[in-house]
């Protein structure tokens, strides 16, 4: 079959590499779509390609085939004219995740395309608050989706539950093997101290969440912090008030979560790769983070499965801090659907 994919970040394309790898090893032919965020117009808006050039995927950044477009409006004209040039078989879009207001790019105006074409689409949604209230002109055919937590907020965002199938997060695949925790490495030059990385972005108030992590850092505690790929905010700042304790390092992304002793974040992807990996994880959930799908789900859904902890205050985090945290990673395991097997089934789910 001939597939048409488009992916404009970084966690939906992590989701996607193992479905496209698959795709093109059973012999499909996938034309890739992504962008880069490399410019002031796609700093907000890309980043996939990063992630591509990463996992030495074939693909095409957007911004390549037309450096003076608009992202956030992709017209039908450029969505039919990809659909004639490369005639696919089935569409296949990342759900990346739209802060503001909901925007007609790349992966929604596929959908569209696909609906006025008869092509059938599948929305990959690789994590709980990925997907938002939307037309329903912008409902793919086919929503494969991690879990069950995932499940329950996209139905109660208006997906149809006909269209709507559990397959697991194919990025999470690779953690299926053994435990990784023992796998991790110390670098000998972190020796000897309590590593926390907080691992940042874009929206949640970082500034407030990091504030707390420099006055409870303990005599041996020392902390690196990671600025997410599209945040443009300075943070320098803040940083210079870590001194010494500031974790002075290169090393970013999973090589970087692997020193950790504890991941810090609001809600990031990386904060569920660290609790896969057995590092304990704390989320700093304020009041306005996350709302809806702590409504839906119950709490956070991270903490429901008992692969993290929930900070809300300066006390509450410092309580955490002086505990021995630990991460259940049979039930995360489970209710993550972490079996190895899940690019697979979005691959059939997209094919059948």
């Amino acid at each position: 079959m001939k597939i048409l994919a488009a992916v404009r970040h970084p966690g939906p394309a992590e989701a996607a590499v193992p479905v496209i790898k698959l795709l093109r090893s059973q012999g499909h032919q996938v034309v890739l779509l992504g962008l880069n965020n490399n410019s002031i117009e796609t700093k907000t808006l890309g980043g996939s390609v990063s992630i591509f050039n990463r996992n030495n995927i074939e693909h095409i950044d957007m911004a390549d085939m037309d450096a003076n477009s608009d992202f956030r409006k992709v017209d039908s004209k450029s969505t039919n004219s990809l659909i004639d040039k490369y005639k696919p078989d089935r569409i296949l879009v990342g759900c990346s995740t739209q802060e503001e207001e909901l925007i007609r790019c790349i992966e929604n105006s596929l959908i569209i395309a696909g609906s006025d074409y008869s092509i059938p689409t599948l929305q990959l949604v690789e994590m709980w608050g990925c997907w938002t209230s939307r037309p329903e002109i912008f409902y793919p055919d086919r929503f494969a989706v991690s879990d069950e937590f995932t499940k329950k907020v996209v139905l109660k965002r208006g997906a149809p539950e006909e269209c709507v199938k559990i397959t697991g997060n194919p990025s999470f695949d690779g953690f299926y093997h053994g435990n990784l925790k023992q796998a991790v490495i110390k670098n000998s030059g972190f020796m000897g101290t309590r590593n926390l990385v907080y691992i940042g972005q874009v929206s949640p108030d970082n500034f407030t969440t990091f504030d707390w992590v420099l006055k409870s850092l303990g005599t041996n505690d020392r902390v690196a912090f990671a600025k997410h790929p599209r945040d443009i905010r300075n943070y320098d700042a803040l940083l210079l008030q870590a001194g010494n304790k500031l974790l002075d390092t290169d090393l970013k992304g999973d090589d970087l979560l692997k020193q950790a002793d504890i991941c810090l974040t609001h809600s990031s992807t990386m904060g569920v790769k660290a609790s896969l990996l057995g590092i304990p994880t704390i989320n700093f959930i304020l009041d306005d983070d996350q709302v809806e799908v702590r409504q839906i789900c119950g709490d956070f859904p991270l903490v429901l499965a008992e692969g993290s902890y929930k900070a809300d205050s300066l006390e509450t985090f410092e309580n955490l801090l002086n505990q021995d945290l630990v991460v259940n990673q049979s039930k995360l395991r489970s209710s993550l659907n972490i079996d190895g097997m899940s690019a697979g089934r979005v691959v059939d789910y997209l094919l059948s």
